[in-house]
């Protein structure tokens, strides 16, 4: 094996292993960016439960105001009318916003969650797409420039001769 075919076979490897890496690079991302998602998804299924939970846990802090205030009703001999249904009734109303709120705020957590998991995931489309548009990009350069330098050296056969060329500037003249 002659010297000018271990150059282009050098070549040849090089530029296989460059392409692979830019492929595999572009891969690597996108499998990155899915677990990012999954994270992100995870956490978004958190946040329901959590918003779920403090939801359950006011409900729970409202009966018991409500069910300390019938005590202090029936202790002071009140009965259910006037000043005090409308103090349980502002205090359901109150206890059911919170409960509502906190629903409100657990969903918009998990939104953002959703939109973080799905731009990840977009994201290391992206990259796997550019991986492999780069080890195409790396192969077409690589093979051109290995067929070139391989007419240069004469591997492919002879090289042609420039014999009888005209120069930028020049003017050809008829024999």
């Amino acid at each position: 094996m002659g010297v000018e075919t271990m150059i282009l076979t050098a070549m040849v490897a090089g530029t296989a292993m460059q392409a692979y890496g830019q492929y595999q690079a572009g891969q690597d991302a996108k499998k990155a960016a899915d677990y990012n998602a999954q994270i992100m998804e995870r956490n978004k299924q958190t946040a329901l439960e959590k918003a779920k939970y403090e939801s359950e846990a006011e409900a729970q802090r409202l009966r018991r105001l409500i069910g300390s205030q019938n005590a202090a009703r029936g202790a002071s001999g009140i009965g259910k009318s006037g000043t005090f249904l409308d103090l349980q009734e502002d205090t359901t109303i109150q206890g059911t916003m919170e409960q509502l709120a906190i629903l409100y705020g657990g969903e918009l957590q998990a939104e953002g969650f959703q939109n973080e998991a799905n731009m990840s995931r977009f994201q290391g489309e992206t990259a796997a797409r550019q991986g492999k548009t780069s080890a195409m990009g790396t192969i077409l350069t690589g093979s051109a420039q290995t067929a070139y330098m391989g007419y240069d050296m004469g591997v492919w056969g002879s090289k042609k001769t420039t014999r009888g060329t005209v120069g930028v500037g020049e003017i050809k003249k008829s024999s």
